[in-house]
């Protein structure tokens, strides 16, 4: 009865060993690209820097700093920039705690006519942190 116990461990034990080796599926460590061979950007959508000085974010920031929210779209998408909201009037968005370089992050007020919404204030993250910049409401 013992012998039978531990055969079943061991079936057992192998079988969970088999599984966690084919869902590596073969790679190794070795297998992981290098930082000279790994691509700056995976997703091949934008050529943002693996850098961003506070002066670049500074930058950035009086471009969206104003704007009506559909105009700080526009900018992010001819720039190739990354921009979200993080508060709209009294609502407040959840976000990532991610640090990505090159991100903005805006907060909107509306204007009086209840349907413009303009960027009151604006972040950006670069690599020593994040830079903020904001403008009062009109």
């Amino acid at each position: 009865m013992a012998a039978a116990l531990r055969l079943g461990l061991v079936a057992t034990a192998l079988a969970f060993s088999a599984i966690g080796l084919a869902a590596c599926d073969g790679a190794t460590a070795t297998d992981t690209p290098t930082d000279s061979e790994a691509p700056s950007d995976p997703t091949g959508e934008a050529d943002e820097p693996l850098g961003m000085t506070d002066n670049e974010g500074r930058e950035r920031l009086a471009h969206v700093l104003g704007v009506t929210e559909e105009r700080a779209m526009e900018l992010a998408s001819e720039n190739g920039w990354t921009l979200r909201v993080e508060r709209r009037g009294d609502e407040t968005f959840a976000l990532t705690q991610d640090h990505m370089i090159g991100r903005i992050t805006v907060e909107l007020d509306s204007e009086d006519d209840g349907e413009t919404w303009r960027v009151t204030s604006a972040k950006v993250e670069v690599t020593s942190g994040l830079v903020m910049d904001s403008v009062q409401p009109s």
